[in-house]
């Protein structure tokens, strides 16, 4: 593990908390740190929002596709989601795009419509209150759909936001609470000072912290091998494309049961479509796969008819975290007391559940571990740590 020996003498700048990663997650753990009183220096490598929490869709889905394969732990992510999303939109809520006029996942098969009835009990478990819509009903709620469609569920509690903004307005209060973010600012170094805390090198110099939180997404994994404590997080290209403005004919969130499909309509009439297709990374970077812009506008197009008529005007993609088992790596670590992680990762419902989860780690941050913590230890940053 790197000591702090070879730069102890280097005069630096001191503070409590800092956070690595300028996305949704790291000025969300800002703001409500800051908040709360505690000090807090975020850095980013770029500009703020510039990777996954500004390239997604800006979904706010909280619906099963298998009823089957809900745990203790998801649960409590889709309950405490909900509740904190609820609380953004009376603090932020027109200022972030955000609009929660309810989510439909479609099914087109008896045996999709199936699955549908099979969630529906599980959900209402959760808080949720959905409910299977089929024939005219469905045609009432949400004309722009198919009319062959099997049915789908209806979810009041979904909706959408739009991602542009939302991180910025998390830093924006975090700033106001007094947080210091610095853009431009890669993280080089990590030292691990025997006496407690971190010097983190930095392009700009070094900072020294009592406690560090890795937020950086899809880049986690390489800042937790800087201190010592690596995490087995992968990256993956995602990818949204947009259509020209159409007249607006569609104001839920849409998903398909069984295969990968979201789609909405924003405020200004254009379409956005994406859910889970990869995009191409090929020499010079990621990029838009034509393959899977293919498949995503046909199905696309296979839900909403109208959208055939529709102009595509761009795609692009974003890099996101993924973990060997699609759940987030969140909470401090073990193996090094005052290293905290915060990656909610593809599979998680990540853009959704990361705001919930920030508030979690502010909590255990701001209470200094005093009444334990109340971050799911299933989200251990240490769990694969007895597999070696």
């Amino acid at each position: 593990m790197p000591g702090a020996r070879r730069r102890a003498r280097l005069t630096v700048y001191t503070t409590d908390v800092l956070i690595i990663g300028g996305g949704l997650a790291g000025c969300a753990t800002a703001c409500h740190l800051a908040a709360s009183g505690v000090e807090t220096t975020l850095v980013e490598r770029g500009g703020l929002n510039r990777a996954a929490s500004g390239t997604n869709a800006g979904s706010m889905h909280f619906q099963l596709r298998r009823h089957d394969q809900i745990s203790p732990a998801r649960g409590q992510l889709i309950r405490g989601g909900l509740a904190e999303w609820r609380s953004i939109g009376e603090e932020f809520g027109p200022a972030i795009g955000m609009r929660m006029d309810g989510g439909l996942m479609v099914a087109e098969t008896p045996d999709e419509l199936t699955r549908l009835h099979a969630k529906i009990k599980t959900e209402r478990e959760l808080g949720l209150t959905s409910e299977v819509l089929q024939g005219r009903e469905l045609a009432d709620l949400a004309p722009a759909l198919a009319t062959d469609l099997a049915g789908a569920t209806f979810c009041p509690e979904e909706g959408l936001v739009n991602p542009l903004l939302a991180t910025g307005a998390f830093a924006s209060a975090a700033r106001g609470h007094g947080a210091d973010i610095r853009t431009g600012c890669e993280v080089s170094a990590v030292d691990v000072i025997d006496s407690g805390g971190f010097i983190v090198h930095t392009r700009t110099g070094p900072l020294r912290a009592s406690r560090v939180v890795n937020a950086a997404g899809a880049w986690a994994g390489q800042i937790a091998r800087l201190a010592g404590v690596p995490i087995p997080l992968t990256g993956g290209v995602q990818m949204v494309s947009a259509t020209a403005r159409q007249p607006p004919v569609l104001t839920q969130l849409v998903q398909h049961v069984a295969r990968a499909l979201t789609l909405k309509q924003t405020m200004d009439g254009t379409f956005l479509v994406g859910g889970g297709w990869s995009g191409a990374v090929p020499r010079g970077g990621p990029r838009p796969s034509w393959e899977s812009l293919a498949g995503n506008a046909f199905l696309a197009c296979r839900v909403v008819p109208g959208l055939r008529a529709a102009t595509l005007l761009r795609s692009w993609t974003g890099t996101i975290a993924m973990t060997p088992d699609r759940l987030p790596v969140a909470g401090e670590s073990a193996r090094l007391p005052g290293w905290f992680s915060l990656v909610a990762p593809r599979g998680a419902a990540g853009y959704t559940v990361t705001p919930y989860l920030a508030r979690l780690l502010a909590s255990d941050l701001a209470n200094g571990g005093d009444g334990g913590s109340a971050m799911p230890s299933v989200f251990s940053p240490d769990r694969w740590s007895a597999d070696g």
